[in-house]
């Protein structure tokens, strides 16, 4: 009995564990007013939390905590992926994860300004 009950816990906390993906943005560059400033955007991170949501850089530096929503989908040829969507003040935020091969795209939307990366990421 005492085995049982120990292989149904384990099981269930196996399965209670969140997706989270911690990405890096590898390349990046900042649009302002339809112009790319060709600013370097490398080394910021992203986390996507299937029940958290999306935590990202903020334009200041800082970190902002978990908003907005993800989802897993099916990518065509090319496997599984997870993409999670923010809306933080006047700002706007995408990422989208290829699971196959860790790779993730993300972009950040503030009033006339876009950033868009690019990177590698880790399953935590």
């Amino acid at each position: 009995m005492k085995k049982s009950l120990l292989l149904a816990a384990l099981l269930l906390s196996s399965a209670a564990q969140a997706e989270t993906y911690v990405c890096t943005s590898t390349y990046g560059v900042l649009i302002v007013n339809e112009k790319s400033l060709g600013y370097d955007e490398s080394g910021d991170t992203f986390i996507a939390d299937i029940d958290k949501g999306l935590r990202s850089p903020t334009y200041d530096g800082t970190d902002e905590l978990y908003s907005g929503e993800c989802d897993k989908y099916d990518v065509l040829a090319s496997g599984d992926g997870f993409s999670c969507t923010s809306k933080f003040g006047d700002s706007v935020k995408a990422i989208l994860i290829n699971i196959a091969d860790l790779t993730f795209t993300a972009s950040s939307l503030y009033r006339d300004n876009a950033r868009v990366y690019s990177g590698k990421c880790v399953e935590i």
